[in-house]
């Protein structure tokens, strides 16, 4: 989500919106790090960042964020601000298991969310994970 990561990891991205993935929550795993959580309860939403990779850009992600042994991809849902939804790739940590987060991984997450705006009742969700 982080703009100034992205533009490292993947130099060529674009911004393109915010946007809700429907019937989910966000979650942290054993590792320390975020995933999603499908519930299926309507009521239940994470807000994420959309970007347009380039493939090559998508390869250099698929590195850093662990394909295959850390986190899987998925084509889901996602619904933009203008209404519209769009098929997008999202990484899913393999791993699903409720944990706790690694030293300063949430307060980079919870700096994205203000960076991008998010709700603020979402933002301070997140913020309950600090407990």
């Amino acid at each position: 989500m982080d703009a100034e990561a992205m533009a490292v990891r993947c130099p060529t991205a674009h911004l393109i919106d915010v946007g809700i993935l429907p019937r989910h929550i966000f979650q942290i795993n054993t590792h320390g790090v975020a995933t999603v959580i499908w519930t299926g309860e309507a009521y239940d939403y994470v807000v994420g960042v959309l970007w347009k990779l380039a493939q090559e850009d998508e390869r250099m992600l698929d590195v850093f964020e662990g394909l295959g042994y850390a986190y899987c991809k998925r084509t889901v849902p996602i619904e933009r601000k203008d209404g519209n939804v769009s098929r997008s790739m999202i990484y899913q940590a393999i791993d699903s298991r409720i944990g706790r987060p690694k030293n300063g991984y949430l307060e980079d997450v919870i700096g994205a969310a203000q960076d991008h705006q998010f709700p603020h009742i979402y933002i301070e969700r997140l913020k309950e994970w600090k407990a």
